[in-house]
């Protein structure tokens, strides 16, 4: 299972809480894998940080600094189980935006424009598009990672069994994130293509 992260090497985007939230996804999914596509700021004492915290969970993270091509970019969001945007404040996160037009459901704190643009799925099971977690808690983003890729294992293997890991959630259909990817690309379309935004 790989979990993505896009976006900018600085506080706001709340990387430094992910590596430590993964530390608590490997210990129960041992093969989770993160991918890290980061864009370098100026604030090398985070850099170093980040890069510690990576270290620390070598064989599961990989982080990737700078510009990356596009197509390779775009197939690690169709590849993925999920999309990780652990802001601790967000206008509006474009690259949520981006996740789930190609049907890359997003787990994301609770904050800012990210409320407007993900559905949860506890909230709308029928149109959710991934999870919206309490903002800055680093044991319900793990939380939040694992179901997630529970249930994209459950889809991909097209097994159930992998549905009695998640005590919260009340889902017996092993494809149920094959329709939250749906619902994902199909809120982009509906809310946020620029077809729609001018109007």
């Amino acid at each position: 299972p790989l979990i993505l992260f896009t976006g900018r090497v600085v506080y706001q985007k709340g990387l430094d809480l992910l590596l430590r939230a993964m530390k608590l996804v490997v210990n129960e999914i041992n093969n989770a894998r993160l991918l890290i596509f980061g864009i370098p700021a100026k604030d090398y004492g985070l850099l170093w940080d980040i890069i510690e915290r990576t270290a620390e969970i070598k064989d599961n993270v990989r982080l990737i600094l700078g510009k990356v091509d596009s197509e390779l970019y775009k197939l690690y969001h169709y590849a993925s189980s999920l999309l990780a945007v652990p802001s601790r404040w967000e206008p509006f996160g474009i690259n949520a935006v981006e996740a789930m037009a190609v049907g890359l459901p997003v787990v994301a704190y609770a904050v800012g424009g990210l409320r407007e643009t993900i559905i949860d799925i506890r909230e709308n099971p029928d149109q959710g598009t991934g999870f919206l977690v309490k903002p800055e808690s680093i044991d319900e983003l793990a939380k939040n990672i694992k179901i997630s890729i529970y249930l994209s294992e459950a889809a991909d293997n097209n097994d159930i069994s992998l549905l009695s890991k998640i005590q919260d959630l009340k889902i017996n259909d092993s494809t149920y994130w094959n329709k939250v990817r749906i619902n994902a690309a199909n809120r982009v379309k509906m809310k946020f293509r620029w077809e729609v935004v001018i109007n």
